[in-house]
């Protein structure tokens, strides 16, 4: 290793001979890097970029859209693929039945997500067993947009103690 160390300096003195002793010929050292003019080779700074603090990275991406799909089913109750968004779809459930003075049969039905519109009677022949309502409608009373967004946004309780587990000695 000296050696080839040795003989690579007396092969650059025979070259540099004709020209300038100060300079290097870039052909005697092809392994090895190089300086340009002398000056020494640094990293250059990079300029501040705002990408490299980005904080929505996959991870965050994915749970932003694993929440969204659980309020859009939360809203929808499970049928995502068939609403557009701007309704909230409600099932029934038949409380009482009726007979009205006239024979007509009527039936009490109340809707869930529960306190969103109020129960209602409707005759035998016009049950429907859901219904969809638009949430602009729900502006009227105040208590249902309370209850729907408490049903829609049900917050996770975020403030869950990460407590060591105490083993017992027996």
């Amino acid at each position: 290793m000296l050696e080839r160390h040795v003989n690579n300096h007396f092969s650059q003195e025979t070259s540099s001979n004709g020209g300038s002793g100060a300079r290097k010929s870039l052909e005697a050292t092809p392994n090895k890097l190089f300086r340009r003019n002398g000056k020494k080779l640094r990293y250059r700074r990079q300029p501040f970029s705002a990408r490299m603090f980005d904080y929505f990275d996959v991870g965050i991406m994915e749970k932003l859209q694993h929440s969204l799909m659980k309020m859009t089913e939360a809203r929808t109750l499970g049928s995502v693929s068939e609403d557009k968004g701007n309704t909230i779809t409600l099932f029934s459930k038949l409380i009482a039945r009726r007979t009205g003075q006239d024979g007509s049969k009527q039936v009490l039905l109340r809707w869930f997500p529960p306190n969103v519109i109020n129960d209602e009677w409707v005759k035998e022949s016009e049950v429907e067993s859901t219904r969809k309502v638009p949430l602009t409608s729900l502006r009227k009373s105040p208590e249902s947009v309370e209850n729907c967004d408490r049903i829609l946004f049900r917050r996770e309780n975020l403030t869950r103690s990460n407590r060591r587990k105490t083993t017992t000695q027996r």
